[in-house]
């Protein structure tokens, strides 16, 4: 996959330096190439030196971004590598220019010239060679375009600014309806690749998404107190049939979703385009996109409290995520009215105050995911009691990262933030 990107050149001599380096220890097989400019030490022409199946090898790097090298660059570097000690055997010049035939065909000729007198040969390598080899080299470009990319700079990275020109078709619709609308929204562009569907899901009545997303799907009538479950499996049916209508051709498996919804009805979206279905979701989360995919897993600072063990026949659990706040004592009073009591309450909790990248929000709903799974794997649990506190966008992660689980309740605070709800029990045949 590398091979079909251009790489930015460096900005400074240093980075590029130590590109090169890297390039070099393992396309030359030889793990202590050292680079001389670092070090302080007299350069004689030489940046970067090791030793190669006996061969004394120098390289000369010439950061040149913008322009070209030259002829006099090559002749007065050579001068002053002749005077490296040990005597070199091999000589590289790497440059960041572009591509010279002219220059190419100059050094070969003086490297034919200098080994017919048994002196060090001469070999020219520009930013193209590199790209190359670096193409080769997935862990060396991850090290030097992706894993020293600052965390905090993700949020940049993944941010995107609403869009608010789509011509937004209300659910329930139909495949023509919802093709009318995206036709609209495109204004006449034909469509080449697979169409990326935004969508808008809600559990407030008044809530809208108009002009942001191509379908608009509220679900606040699913949440009714005298009918809980029945609305949850409602909403689930709702989401499969979205799903359905979006499962052609024309529509790009990378799902965008607007998501203002209680707990239970986030995870049960992230449950109905779940990995295993082929979705990518990337949902909005304030000033950032939270993605299912192509970022690096970082630590996630989440960390278990000690269980609570209180009904060892049970085959029961009550898993508690304070992520956005600390919600264990509430939890605690909820269940001691139980009269049927679980085995335990376990809970997890976010230990910093930082705000949530999208990379961290992954790492997080991946780990949650596998928690939940050893409950039902290595704890025998057969139903799992789910509080938390948890970004709605999380909660969906968390969602889309389940597979083949027990029947889960999801519990959620009412609007007086004093009574959890049951808002339904996720289960496989959803």
């Amino acid at each position: 996959m590398a091979s079909q990107f251009i790489f930015p050149k460096p900005k400074n001599w240093d980075t590029f330096e130590d590109i090169v380096c890297d390039v070099f220890t393992r396309k030359l097989n030889n793990r202590n190439f050292q680079r001389y400019g670092r070090s302080g030490q007299k350069q004689f022409g030489v940046d970067i030196v090791g030793v190669v199946d006996g061969l004394v090898v120098g390289i000369q790097c010439k950061h040149y971004p913008n322009g070209k090298i030259t002829k006099t660059d090559i002749d007065s570097e050579v001068i002053k590598a002749e005077r490296f000690h040990p005597q070199l055997n091999q000589f590289y010049f790497v440059t960041s220019a572009d591509r010279d035939a002219d220059i190419t065909s100059y050094v070969y000729e003086l490297s034919q010239e200098r080994v017919s007198k048994k002196k060090f040969s001469i070999t020219i390598k520009f930013w193209d060679d590199v790209y190359d080899w670096l193409s080769e080299l997935p862990d060396v470009l991850y090290k030097h375009f992706t894993k020293y990319f600052p965390q905090s700079e993700l949020d940049k990275l993944f941010g995107m600014a609403d869009e608010r020109f789509k011509a937004t078709v209300v659910w329930a619709t139909s495949q023509e309806l919802l093709r009318d609308g995206v036709k609209k929204t495109l204004k006449g562009v034909d469509q080449v690749d697979p169409y990326k569907v935004t969508i808008g899901v809600t559990t407030f009545e008044n809530v809208q998404f108009n002009g942001l997303v191509d379908l608009d799907i509220p679900l606040s009538s699913c949440l009714s107190k005298n009918s809980l479950d029945d609305g949850f499996v409602r909403a689930s049916n709702i989401l499969g049939d979205v799903k359905n209508l979006i499962q052609t051709p024309f529509y790009s498996k990378e799902l965008y979703v607007y998501l203002q919804t209680r707990l239970p009805y986030a995870v049960l979206l992230g449950w109905t385009f779940r990995r295993v279905t082929g979705y990518d979701l990337k949902i909005f989360s304030s000033d950032q996109v939270w993605t299912t995919s192509d970022l690096p897993l970082v630590f996630t600072h989440l960390e278990d409290a000690p269980p609570r063990m209180m009904n060892l026949d049970s085959n029961e659990l009550v898993f508690v995520l304070n992520i956005s706040r600390d919600i264990d004592s509430q939890v605690g009073r909820c269940v001691s009215a139980w009269k049927n009591k679980p085995k335990a309450i376990i809970s997890s909790r976010y230990l910093t105050s930082s705000r949530i990248s999208p990379a961290l929000a992954m790492s997080m709903a991946l780990e949650i995911s596998q928690k939940i799974k050893s409950f039902k794997d290595n704890w025998n649990i057969r139903k799992i009691h789910l509080f938390g506190a948890v970004p709605a966008g999380l909660a969906a992660l968390i969602g889309f990262n389940l597979n083949s689980i027990c029947p889960i309740s999801i519990y959620y605070m009412d609007n007086s933030d004093s009574e959890f709800r049951v808002g339904g029990t996720l289960t496989n045949d959803m």
